[in-house]
């Protein structure tokens, strides 16, 4: 740790901070006097921030402090190691010194606050109103770095542009705390700061700026005490890097009470990002949780969680839902509404859905859905979605999907987990008999949401009884695949009597997923997902490609036969946010 001498404007190193010191707070402008100028104090007393530097080291002389430390002039910027350690020790460094003085360059020399503290409520002067109306407009309570600078010390004297202090953090409590949004009771004891929720301290710079991209991660290290590598380049994903530290070391829930806002400088439209990771993408995504306070009791267990390679994992009760998707309670509230997001399956992992609310309302059935299913499941969410992803996730669960056997029309809820959907057309029904050209169909419908691989997303298995062939098991596999962000409907369709060998296979493994009671049987799907991609392939279409909407038909004739005269057919069609599946029979093909 370097400090300046007050005296003769030298820098001396320290391994540990000395036992008293003063600091400066300011905001960066134009021709600062930075490390490398301290070695010749002729050009250092050039630059037009010499003043900034003198006025602090007078200040601090005059005040008994023979040490000051100044962030421009006491860190060597071209050492990577010593600005990852100060940048690191920063919010340590500012809450051990003695005295924090806050130079505001914008505020009049004519300003002063004093009167604030001996008002014993009469009203405000006009020249008082003035003054609160021009602190309140001072760049440093705009920028980054400046918030750990104001909860860190515990003494801290604010000073106009003449050096003339016009307050302190004491006198000028209250007005800070309508500035801030920051609690006068955390800005009076910097130890309590650490026992707001994550998500609170967060809000805290919701508005406010860095120049970097990364020191809006870098700027709030100390105040979640954590510590990262700095790697200036990586961009947002230093803010991703910040949660996840926070994460690793922390059961706090409300780092996760975060909602979409609309960024101006988003090219996508909002209604793009129905999905979302676990993570938010900035500070100013918390905007909303100035006043969350936590919930769960002090002594009961906590919930734990992992970052893995795949998001966040962790173990939670899934029986509370809201429709298709489940609730998650962040154990945090916001006035008197607890905080509460919605979590919807895709695949083998959950999204962030509908990120634009945090106060879900409770479920109607959620007591009765806590009695009814206790186990608590290991669930993974990952920590963020690209644009494309969210796009393909709300054109596949966003869209309707009507599927017409032989003129039997049944519309597809993909909203859900795997379950049955029955289109009986046997004499033998227990539901109004439903004649078919077909001959005797029963239909069962598993929907089960995509995987990375092969984006299958459901598969209908089927018998025909046909005159000629008898029973013969038929299965539809469908999905989506991806093209430029946007869903694109495919479709396989098997059967028994299929001269290739994966067809049969696959027509055998759609009726044996039909006959098995355990809708998560995970090496049955996966083994159903390789048949299918190996089929695909062999087809000549590997799935996810972007390449369309495209479909197979394999013909019930004879095998190898030249000519197919008759056969199951089918047909794809699209409208606006709708897609139909046509399976249809016909002779003299």
């Amino acid at each position: 740790m370097w400090l300046l001498d007050t005296t003769t404007y030298k820098l001396v190193f320290f391994i540990n901070p000395p036992g008293k010191y003063a600091i400066l707070s300011h905001t960066w402008g134009d021709g600062e006097v930075i490390f490398q100028d301290m070695a010749d104090l002729v050009a250092a007393k050039a630059k037009p921030g010499w003043p900034k530097v003198q006025g602090t080291c007078e200040r601090s002389k005059s005040d008994g402090f023979d040490l000051v430390w100044i962030d421009n002039c006491c860190i060597d910027k071209s050492s990577s190691a010593e600005l990852s350690e100060s940048i690191n020790s920063m919010f340590a460094w500012y809450r051990q010194a003695t005295c924090c003085y806050v130079f505001l360059y914008d505020v009049h020399p004519d300003i002063d606050l004093g009167g604030l503290y001996n008002l014993h409520g009469r009203p405000l002067t006009e020249a008082l109103v003035s003054a609160c109306v021009q602190f309140r407009k001072c760049r440093w309570f705009t920028r980054g770095w400046t918030l750990q600078e104001l909860l860190a010390p515990s003494d801290i004297i604010f000073f106009n542009s003449n050096w003339k202090p016009i307050g302190t953090k004491r006198s000028l409590v209250i007005l800070l705390e309508e500035i801030t949004s920051i609690s006068r009771r955390l800005l009076g004891n910097s130890n309590l700061i650490f026992s707001a929720p994550v998500g609170q301290r967060m809000s805290w710079a919701a508005t406010r700026k860095t120049t970097r991209l990364e020191d809006v991660a870098y700027c709030l290290l100390g105040i979640f005490e954590v510590n990262m590598p700095l790697l200036y380049g990586e961009g947002p994903r230093a803010f991703m890097r910040l949660q996840e530290a926070i994460v690793s070391q922390s059961t706090d829930l409300s780092i996760f009470a975060w909602t979409q806002q609309p960024d101006p400088n988003d090219p996508l439209p909002q209604v793009m990002h129905q999905f979302r990771g676990i993570f938010a993408r900035s500070p100013m995504e918390f905007s909303r949780c100035t006043s969350l306070l936590a919930q769960q009791p002090l002594f009961q267990s906590k919930r734990e969680f992992d970052i893995t390679n795949r998001g966040v994992r962790m173990t939670f009760h899934t029986g509370a839902r809201l429709g298709p998707r489940i609730v998650l309670d962040l154990e945090c509230a916001s006035g008197t509404r607890p905080t509460r997001i919605l979590l919807q399956k895709f695949g083998d992992v959950y999204v962030r859905s509908l990120p634009e609310q945090a106060n879900v309302s409770e479920p109607p059935n959620l007591a009765a859905d806590w009695r009814r299913d206790r186990t608590a499941t290991a669930i993974t969410i990952p920590k963020a979605l690209p644009d494309s992803e969210s796009r393909f996730m709300s054109g596949c669960i966003g869209r309707q999907i009507v599927v017409s056997y032989d003129n039997i029309q049944q519309m597809l809820d993909q909203s859900g987990d795997a379950h049955l959907v029955f289109v009986d057309a046997s004499s033998q029904a227990s539901r109004p008999s439903l004649r078919s050209r077909l001959g005797k169909i029963r239909m069962v419908t598993r929907i089960f949401p995509a995987d990375e691989s092969s984006n299958m997303m459901w598969w209908h298995p089927f018998d025909l009884v046909h005159p000629r062939h008898g029973r013969v098991n038929f299965a539809v596999y469908c999905g989506y695949c991806q093209d430029y962000g946007v869903a694109e409907l495919w479709c396989c369709l098997v059967h028994s009597l299929s001269p290739l060998g994966r067809g049969q296979r696959l027509a055998a493994l759609a009726h044996r997923f039909h006959s098995t009671t355990d809708f998560q049987n995970h090496d049955l799907v996966n083994k159903m997902n390789s048949e299918l991609r190996a089929h695909m392939t062999s087809r000549g279409y590997s799935p996810g490609a972007t390449t369309g909407s495209v479909h197979w038909t394999e013909y019930l004739g004879p095998p190898h036969s030249p000519s197919h005269t008759e056969g199951v057919f089918l047909e794809i069609s699209r409208d606006l946010d709708c897609d139909y599946i046509d399976v249809c029979y016909r002779r003299g093909y």
